[in-house]
């Protein structure tokens, strides 16, 4: 038992805090509901529960662009635990950003909500992620240019805590889309020239 939920610490690691890829067999294919869940019930397009979630419009779309190591569950479907039945007829997708590309270049931040780090991770200052529109601005979310150049169109940022970012094809795809607008709250992010300008 001790193990088991070792293992699961582990790979909660690796797909919440680190982006690293999961084994293939450890690749979840099926969703749970601890909690008595109204049969029926609609989740939104995208959604996250410690992971990234999302209906098959958002993983067609992904599945056009450049992942690199991020992952695509097969489609699961979610299960109430309490009833022993599923919730509703939906399939839904794991996805694991497995693409780690630092360019957050936090030397360049003026006046910044968070000055310090909030902790290290893997020898990197994480910092945590502005959390409003108002915020992704050059006093805190300073990007380098290189950014535009990344040889994928998702990725997670090592030096921001939770971070999320798309290309421009991307992002201009999504909103294109008919996925749900006030799901994707997307922001464009300062872009530097250089780290020593």
């Amino acid at each position: 038992m001790a193990d088991t939920f070792k293992k699961r610490i582990e790979l909660g690691n690796m797909f919440r805090r680190d982006f690293f890829p999961i084994p293939k067999e450890n690749m979840p294919d099926m969703m749970y509901a601890p909690n008595p869940t109204q049969k029926g019930l609609v989740l939104p397009d995208i959604f996250s529960n410690g992971a990234l979630m999302s209906h098959k419009p958002f993983v067609d779309i992904l599945k056009q662009f450049r992942l690199g190591k991020t992952q695509i569950s097969e489609p699961m479907r979610f299960f109430d635990l309490t009833t022993d039945d599923y919730v509703n007829d939906t399939e839904y997708y794991f996805i694991n950003i497995a693409e780690r590309h630092q360019f957050f270049l936090p030397e360049k931040r003026i006046n910044p909500i968070y000055s310090q780090p909030a902790v290290q991770i893997h020898g990197i200052d994480v910092y945590y992620s502005p959390s409003a529109p108002k915020a992704f601005t050059i006093e805190n979310l300073p990007i380098s240019i290189n950014a535009l150049d990344c040889e994928v169109d998702i990725w997670h940022d090592p030096a921001i805590m939770n971070s999320l970012f798309l290309s421009n094809r991307l992002a201009q795809a999504l909103l294109k889309s008919d996925i749900d607008k006030n799901l994707l709250t997307l922001w464009e992010c300062p872009l530097f020239d250089d780290v020593n300008n």
